[in-house]
């Protein structure tokens, strides 16, 4: 399916196939983000891009449901989505 047959779909669906489609795209995005949770430990080193494209790095004070809580060198606390997190080797 490409994009376009997406578009025709969404506009064409019924408000219960847009729910449907929203709870699979939820459930999937969950997925993903359990996997990339996966690979870090509290207390690990890692680094991130903040909003400006500065790179933040910090140590994992915390793994939450759907996020990491890092303690970054600056003595900041962020919470960031686990996708955008790297470990420093």
């Amino acid at each position: 399916m490409n994009f376009e047959e997406i578009g025709n779909f969404i506009t064409t669906a019924t408000k219960r196939d847009l729910d449907r489609m929203a709870n699979l795209m939820n459930a999937r995005r969950n997925m993903i983000a359990q996997i990339h949770k996966s690979q870090f430990n509290s207390g690990d080193i890692v680094e991130f891009e903040d909003k400006r494209g500065n790179t933040i790095r910090g140590q994992i004070s915390a793994i939450n449901r759907k996020n990491l809580k890092i303690r970054s060198d600056a003595g900041t606390n962020w919470t960031v989505y686990p996708c955008f997190v790297r470990l420093v080797e």
